[in-house]
């Protein structure tokens, strides 16, 4: 009998701080668009650029966030595993589970997920 895949704790954190700071590369573009098309709107409201000045203050926690996973990562042991299937089951994107897994080392924005379970809206 096979026994269940397993990967390393360690670099499974370290793939979910990868995974985090390209998140923050997508909310830093979203939020230079979000200035341009509010800039060439005709609403001067302030609550609208407040609200978009938030996207900083997210972009910063999700940053600290990886720092902290990255830390955590580096001081456990290397013999300390995670059974893949127990790791992944609340995972619903393939793409992102197989990136999690060093499946594949695409970062977010290179990665087709056309066919994958993934939503594309464009």
């Amino acid at each position: 009998m096979n026994p269940r895949p397993s990967a390393p704790a360690a670099t499974l954190l370290s793939n979910a701080s990868r995974e985090l700071r390209s998140l923050r590369i997508l909310v830093e573009r979203f939020e230079a668009a979000a200035y341009v098309l509010l800039k060439n709107s005709d609403i001067a409201d302030c609550k609208e650029i407040t609200d978009i000045q938030e996207l900083d203050h997210l972009m910063q926690t999700i940053n600290n966030i990886a720092d902290f996973i990255e830390g955590i990562s580096s001081k456990l042991p290397e013999d300390l595993s995670v059974q893949e299937a127990e790791a992944l089951k609340s995972i619903k994107l393939e793409a992102l589970a197989n990136r999690l897994m060093n499946r594949s080392a695409e970062p977010v924005q290179a990665v087709d997920d056309e066919d994958n379970g993934d939503c594309s809206w464009f």
